[in-house]
């Protein structure tokens, strides 16, 4: 009886199991995902550097702390504006640049895999 009963539930896994529907591969509407812009921005107008004359003899604090007097003429530039090219130049980058990339990247992606698909059978 016992064999019977194992038998019957073999059976029925074996049934259940194999009846299952294949799952189905979904993918992004490469129609979408062809909307990706073809060309990149222009890169942005940065703020000129415009470098100060530090003169010769001027009394000057050092990365260390410590006191100094230039002997020659120093040309120096608004640390802040360093700054600020630097935020557009990161923004460009970040914003236009890599997020085309990764779109057009996706898209390739998609073809690839559904042409690789396509093969099996």
């Amino acid at each position: 009886m016992k064999r019977a009963a194992i038998a019957a539930l073999l059976s029925m896994a074996c049934i259940t199991a194999c009846s299952t529907p294949r799952a189905i591969p979904v993918t992004p509407d490469p129609a979408k995902l062809a909307a990706c812009p073809a060309t990149d921005e222009t890169f942005p107008v940065l703020p000129p550097l415009l470098p100060v004359t530090i003169p010769a003899g001027t009394q000057v604090t050092d990365a260390s702390g410590a006191k100094r007097i230039l002997a020659a003429p120093l040309d120096v530039v608004d640390f802040d504006m360093l700054l600020d090219r630097d935020e557009a130049t990161a923004v460009f980058v970040v914003r236009e640049r890599a997020d085309k990339k990764l779109c057009r990247s996706a898209v390739q992606y998609v073809r690839d895999w559904s042409i690789e698909i396509a093969k099996k059978p």
